[in-house]
This record gives structure tokens, sequence and C-alpha cells, in this order.
């Protein structure tokens, strides 16, 4: 029992005393971490093949501090604790350049297809518009995120890309449409050279719902 609370700790950055209760009101064959609706399976594959790598410094793997996985739902916890190389870097605005949609003219879409993002006081929530599903983010000030959004805006804007739900806030932008239905496989498929998340990590959590 303790050997699957150690596990439970280290894949969701729970606290030990948290994941050993945990593990105690669980049947012993019962899985430690929910299996994902389908879903909310692919929304956290796009989570895995967007944000693998960030080009920013980060105590944790990814900057995932902890995480919560529920069978709907996935909250992510991050820190806050980048090394500033650039006075404009923060992990807001490194999700933002991940997870956030934008086209650019030949419809080539960066991000999470679908993707519509919700930031306030009870953290910043992700939704793929008409499907279930969802993930919170926790660790980043709302204000940290609007203070981002223009900034990444500019670079895309360089880049020749633009937000896909400025034109389409309530709807699927049409180069977003292709994705609506896409398998866990074929999402984690797009970047052939991807590799798991640390294993022990709140970062491994994502993997092992797959």
């Amino acid at each position: 029992m303790e050997r699957r609370a150690q596990k439970l700790h280290l894949a969701t950055g729970m606290d030990w005393t948290d994941a050993l209760k945990r593990v105690k009101s669980l049947a012993p064959a019962a899985t430690l971490i929910p299996e994902a609706q389908p879903s909310q399976a692919v929304l956290e594959s796009y989570i895995l093949s967007s944000h693998a790598w960030p080009m920013i410094d980060t105590r944790n793997p990814w900057g995932i501090r902890s995480a919560d996985p529920r069978p709907d739902s996935l909250t992510l916890t991050f820190g806050n604790d980048v090394t500033q190389s650039l006075a404009s870097e923060s992990m807001g605005r490194e999700l933002i350049r991940n997870l956030v949609p934008c086209f650019d003219e030949h419809g080539e879409v960066r991000g999470i297809p679908g993707a519509r993002f919700t930031a306030n006081t009870d953290g910043i929530q992700i939704r793929r518009l008409g499907m279930p599903g969802s993930i919170t983010i926790l660790g980043i000030p709302a204000e940290d995120w609007f203070a981002a959004l223009p900034l990444q805006r500019e670079e895309n804007e360089a880049d020749g890309r633009r937000y896909c739900h400025e034109p389409s806030p309530h709807r699927w932008h049409r180069s977003e449409a292709a994705f609506r239905e896409p398998a866990t496989s074929t999402v984690l498929g797009r970047h052939h050279h991807a590799r798991g998340p640390q294993p022990g990590s709140p970062a491994a959590c994502c993997a092992a719902r797959r």
C-alpha cells in the first residue's frame, strides 16, 4: 500500500499523506489514476504534444507541480518560477505560445484546435468547443495570462499567424475544422520524435492516462 501511495505521490505531486489516504480508499486492484474519457484523452494528448518542451527553464518537468486527474477533467498546477532570461517571458506566455490555437495564411494550426480559454480567479479553464472534457490550470494569475496574450499576438503576427478565437470565439475556425475528431494516437503522432515526460513526475500523469 505504501508503494502504491509513493507512485501516486510521484505521479501527481499529491502530498504523501493525501496519497496514502487515497490509496487506502481504493480497492487493491483499482487503478491509481482514473482513465480519461475519450474526448478528455484527446484534450490531454494535445497538452502532451504541444507542451512537451517548454522554451523556458522551469523547476519542475514542463513547469507542472501537481496534477489532479478525473475521468472528465484534469487540474494542472504550474509553477510560476520561470528563470527569466527575457523580461517578457513567463509561464503564462509559454502556455499561450504552446496551447492557444492560431493559424497562418496556409491554414496551418498551432496549439490545440478548437480550444477556448477562460481566465479568472478559479484558474485558467480550457475546453474544446462543443466537446466534453476540460483542463484547469492553476498557479498562473489571470492578470499574467491577460498580460501575455497581446505579447504573444505580436509574435504571432510577425510570423503571419492569428489567434483562432479572435475571428471565431464561439465556433470552430475553418482552419480548425479538420481537427474536430482526431484519435488520441493521431494527436500524439503529430510529433514523430515525441518523448514521454520524466517518469515519476506530475507531467507523467497525462501520459499515464493514455
